[in-house]
């Protein structure tokens, strides 16, 4: 992350701070993320330097985002002169945003980093709006398992992503291997059935159970 500097250059190296704002922090520092060094200067004839955060891949993550806010402690060489009215060419930022959750910050001491890893539909999700296409409906939880299912055969969401790694023949293993999957379910027993995250059956084609049917309509075959 960025951090500059306004006024004239040094020849001498001027060091701060970071500190994370425990209060305004959803996400657990030491197993979410990491700020690795909270020690920075500025170094002589330059007016930039950067913060490196470590951010770590967890279940939470795909579930929901979070914020990590960071506050800097200027030390003896800054100041933070930047009030309500602003100071010369600085823009005053306008605190009442339209997004209330990633509105603007009208402190430049804080700053609000925003994680997410949640699943959205990737690009080469087959969908032709009016027509039910072989891997149904998006939904994220049909997409997680998707991506799990996947992991034999070395796609990720990567490849989701790239219409030259995701041809229409990976698009039928995906459906095939899907299907089967959640055929197998069905057979163990209704305790073993996938439901999807608007409590249909989970549903790719070739399932014998049609797309969006309810578990109270299908016999159990146990």
């Amino acid at each position: 992350i960025k951090i500059e500097t306004t006024g004239y250059l040094k020849d001498y190296e001027r060091p701060f701070r970071i500190e994370v704002v425990a209060d305004s922090t959803d996400a657990i520092e030491g197993e979410e993320f990491e700020l690795i060094n909270p020690n920075l200067s500025i170094l002589p004839g330059e007016n930039t330097t950067f913060m490196e955060v470590k951010v770590h891949k967890t279940e939470r993550m795909l579930e929901q985002g979070y914020r990590v806010q960071f506050r800097l402690i200027p030390g003896e060489h800054f100041t933070l002169p930047f009030g309500q009215k602003g100071i010369g060419n600085m823009p005053l930022r306008d605190s009442g945003d339209n997004d209330p959750e990633y509105g603007k910050n009208s402190d430049p001491s804080v700053h609000n980093l925003y994680i997410t890893a949640e699943l959205t539909q990737p690009g080469q999700w087959p969908s032709v709006p009016g027509h039910i296409h072989y891997l149904g409906t998006f939904s994220k939880k049909k997409y997680k398992l998707i991506l799990e299912l996947c992991k034999p055969y070395g796609w990720g969401i990567l490849e989701w992503e790239n219409p030259q790694k995701m041809p229409m023949d990976r698009l039928n293993i995906i459906k095939q291997t899907t299907a089967s999957y959640l055929v197998k379910q069905y057979e163990l027993g209704r305790e073993h059935w996938v439901i999807d995250e608007d409590g249909s059956m989970m549903w790719v084609k070739t399932c014998p159970w049609s797309d969006g049917a309810r578990p109270e309509d299908l016999v159990d075959k146990n």
